[in-house]
């Protein structure tokens, strides 16, 4: 059973508890993006080196993106109607992560991020914002799915009278 507000929007149903759009999730989202970006650049580099050299960048990438993405209104919303606008906010999102880390990245050499290279930062931040976009994504048409499910269930068919 959904309850519904009075201007239509779902409130509470399937959704609020199927597609939880955590912190927790973004993050390993962006922890995977950047790594795979770091794994792809470093590719005929010693293993053992990758994390080195990324760690402290994924912290601070971690810590902008995951502000940036609150101050847009990423995380608490659920509304049924909101794809396109979870959609544009989340590439929104992902513009203005990648102009802050370019902004900061003549910093990193005082804080030894120099050893990440731009295409990392770039190819990183894209591949993180397709996993959040995949996820949300994905936990929305599960939603969906059981709301269909759960209307063709209580709906007494079409030939019941």
């Amino acid at each position: 059973m959904a309850l519904t507000d009075p201007k239509g929007e779902m409130t509470i149903g399937w959704s609020h508890f199927v597609y939880p759009e955590s912190k927790l999730l973004d993050a390993f989202c962006i922890v995977a993006g950047y790594g795979l970006a770091e794994i792809i650049y470093l590719r005929d580099m010693d293993p053992g080196l990758y994390w080195q050299r990324l760690s402290k960048f994924v912290a601070v990438a971690l810590i902008v993106t995951l502000i940036v993405n609150r101050v847009l209104g990423l995380y608490g919303q659920r509304r049924r109607d909101a794809w396109a606008d979870k959609a544009r906010r989340l590439a929104f999102s992902a513009a203005i992560v990648l102009c802050v880390l370019l902004a900061f990245y003549p910093l990193g050499r005082r804080f030894r991020f120099e050893q990440v290279p731009i295409s990392v930062v770039i190819a990183g931040c894209v591949l993180s914002t397709v996993g959040m976009g995949l996820v949300r994504m994905s936990f929305r048409l599960v939603a969906w799915m059981l709301e269909q499910r759960r209307d063709a269930a209580i709906s007494p068919g079409h030939g019941a009278r």
